[in-house]
């Protein structure tokens, strides 16, 4: 019997070596003669054939990239956009990643530093803030996904991205889930805050990367998708020291009393959008804890926008006495929104104590807003 082996050899890249051993029955007998007589039929040849990968993938790409809470652009509503006043609030973006090598080249259980999603503001108020993902981003294999359908497309009407990646429409992709928080003042300037993705391979020891890393937009084979959103304006303010006590007082006019202990309310703002005025809601003070039947007068107290040493200066105070249930402005300035660093700008709100004239219905005692049918004063912001 003459017996043959042929070995064939094939250099792949990739990190295994494989080899199968191809054995046939007798086709080379009947091309060679049957060298064994003994031989019928028996298997007679054997191909031995190895491949061997080393650990090189193609890099991955991005494929698209949802906006607020995972949402399309056909999809999302204004609730999506709300931001929380005086407090961060948390949104999820979900992406998509595809790799020629296959999802398994992607990790599955990532590190916050290696997947991850950077919201950036490009706006005028506070520009160049980021807003990174915190923690590990959640992972899911989609087989057989339709990158032609989503709405991250070279018309880039929501996103600009890929509709044909490789050649195909119908393409297996990782999605990651990430969260990430975000401050009460974020600029709700449209469409100033650009949503972009990042992403390590499995490619060891170098991975290959993908997206934008916070500096660098890593680019390979297509351009890395882009989403733009942005927030719903919102007004709202907080009031520090909004317990006022003015001590004890005799009757007289040209008092100029402040606040015991230079207590003045401050005026935070705690949303984002500008305070142009704050109006001020006086009502008369009852005495406590009769029941109603003696009062200070609301118009007895003045604002005084002035600060430092003219606060409760009754000469230069604009716009005067407060209105027993009539909303005034105070003439306190602007409040802008907050930025990184400083997150609630605030102007003081100086009250002042003018005068208390004696009557029959103001009498010496005790007074207090919380007294029995008084009503606390209310401060609003526009």
């Amino acid at each position: 019997m003459i017996n043959k082996k042929v070995v064939a050899g094939l250099m792949i890249f990739g990190v295994v070596l494989i080899s199968v051993g191809i054995v046939s029955a007798g086709f080379l007998d009947f091309i060679f003669g049957d060298d064994d007589e003994g031989l019928e039929g028996e298997l007679a040849e054997s191909a031995d054939v190895s491949v061997t990968i080393t650990g090189t993938y193609p890099a991955p790409e991005i494929v698209w990239i949802s906006d607020l809470n995972n949402k399309e652009g056909t999809t999302i509503i204004p609730a999506d956009r709300n931001l929380n006043t005086g407090a961060t609030i948390t949104k999820q973006f979900t992406f998509y990643v595809y790799s020629a090598a296959g999802t398994g080249a992607l990790p599955a259980t990532p590190a916050a530093a290696d997947v991850f999603v950077i919201v950036e503001n490009t706006g005028a108020h506070d520009n160049g803030a980021q807003r990174q993902s915190t923690g590990a981003c959640t992972s899911a294999v989609i087989n057989s996904y339709d990158v032609s359908t989503d709405d991250c497309d070279a018309a880039g009407t929501f996103c600009s991205g890929p509709d044909l990646v490789d050649g195909n429409t119908i393409i297996d992709v990782r999605s990651y889930e990430c969260t990430v928080t975000f401050q009460h003042y974020e600029d709700p300037t449209v469409d100033v805050w650009s949503i972009r993705a990042y992403v390590q391979d499995l490619q060891s020891p170098t991975p290959n990367e993908e997206g934008y890393d916070g500096t660098t937009d890593h680019v390979n084979s297509i351009a890395t998708p882009v989403r733009t959103t942005e927030f719903n304006e919102q007004t709202e303010l907080q009031i520090t020291d909004d317990v006022l006590s003015f001590g004890t007082v005799d009757f007289g006019s040209n008092l100029n009393q402040e606040a015991e202990g230079g207590s003045h309310p401050s005026i935070e703002n705690i949303a984002n959008a500008q305070i142009n005025q704050v109006q001020i809601t006086a009502y008369d003070i009852p005495d406590d804890p009769d029941v109603g039947d003696y009062w200070v007068r609301s118009e007895w107290f003045y604002t005084d926008p002035d600060s430092g040493a003219e606060s409760c200066d009754s000469v230069n105070a604009a716009p005067g006495s407060l209105i027993d249930s009539t909303q005034i402005d105070t003439g306190i300035s602007a409040i802008n929104y907050g930025v990184d660093g400083d997150a609630r700008p605030d102007e003081i709100l100086y009250l002042c104590l003018d005068e208390v004239i004696a009557g029959p219905n103001t009498v010496s005692g005790t007074y207090a807003t919380t007294g029995a049918g008084g009503t606390i004063w209310d401060l609003q912001a526009s």
